[in-house]
């Protein structure tokens, strides 16, 4: 599973990846497959779809549920495994699941792909994406729509990132776009404003999506060596304000196994007065780990400073969060 989101009537809809272990995003375009879920509250399933282009050139894999407002709205990449060039890709279907239509963005032969979006000031859609996927020297890449998939602008950066994800600060109008080393910040017309790297940084790694907190505050999962002996990586978070200042950082310390965060959204809650839950996977790691029995791990706290508990859920085997 990569992503749940609540539905009408008390159900879930989930989306989730399935198919061979891979050890790149390109493998994993042409060997897996992606499936809209309709559960009821006790996670039963209603209905589902499998999300396909129609046609045997094109491969998509979904990433994200953007909205379910009288339609479904999904992001994810496709691959044209005739030219091997790769887009961003908008999916909208019914309430029935069936797929309405499909519309691709990107400029031809640049392999692009988005893994990460915000919602600007404008009630748009920004992604942040890298390009060209093939690269050792990758670059970072916007691509802005509206809520109806219209095109508003695209811009290639010079910039080189991996993996970045983005939020829009409110407060300046700007974008933070984050990596495993630093945070770039751009305005709203896409022209860079300022780097940092965060002190932090030298031993925290971020992994997924942030998540908003308020207008100037945000969480970001991620990874960091725990102190017990001997150690290893181990979930962990930590809170950062619009000056890419890092504060606060937990983790969840699992002895003797590697631990990750959940893919997408690690951290979920109501608002700042409510519990927290922060949760990822527990003998898991970066790459295809088929051998592996894992355990989903699942901490609650709060803003106060407040732990409650971490728990493990036992998995099917090799089930990664």
């Amino acid at each position: 599973m990569i992503f749940l989101t609540e539905y009408e009537n008390g159900n879930f809809l989930l989306l989730k990846q399935s198919g061979q272990p891979a050890n790149s995003y390109y493998e994993a375009l042409q060997n897996r497959e992606s499936t809209i879920i309709l559960t009821n509250s006790s996670m039963q399933e209603i209905n589902s779809t499998v999300i396909s282009s129609g046609n045997e050139r094109t491969k998509i894999l979904a990433e994200g549920i953007l909205q379910v407002d009288g339609q479904i709205l999904l992001h994810g990449n496709a691959l044209d495994t005739v030219s091997m060039d790769t887009k961003l890709c908008l999916i909208w279907l019914d309430l029935d699941l069936n797929i309405t239509h499909l519309k691709y963005y990107g400029v031809d032969n640049e392999e692009e792909i988005f893994m990460s979006y915000c919602v600007n000031h404008q009630c748009n859609y920004v992604f942040a994406g890298e390009y060209p996927i093939f690269s050792q020297n990758q670059k970072l890449v916007f691509i802005e729509v509206d809520c109806n998939g219209k095109m508003i602008n695209s811009c290639h950066t010079d910039q080189l990132i991996w993996h970045p994800d983005i939020v829009f600060l409110e407060n300046d109008q700007s974008y933070a776009v984050g990596d495993k080393q630093y945070i770039f910040k751009y305005g709203i017309d896409y022209n860079q404003i300022s780097i940092t790297q965060p002190e932090l940084y030298q031993y925290f790694f971020p992994w997924g999506l942030p998540v908003k907190i308020n207008d100037s505050l945000y969480f970001r999962a991620g990874t960091a060596m725990g102190s017990v002996y001997p150690p290893s990586w181990e979930i962990s978070r930590v809170i950062f304000n619009t000056d890419a200042e890092y504060s606060d950082e937990y983790q969840i310390v699992i002895p003797d196994v590697a631990d990750i965060p959940a893919d997408k959204s690690a951290i979920s809650f109501v608002d700042q007065s409510s519990d927290i839950y922060f949760g990822g996977t527990s003998n898991g790691d970066e790459g295809p780990f088929e051998s592996k029995v894992t355990k989903f791990a699942l901490q609650k706290f709060n803003l106060g400073g407040t732990f409650h508990w971490v728990n493990l859920y036992k998995t099917v085997g090799n089930a990664r969060m």
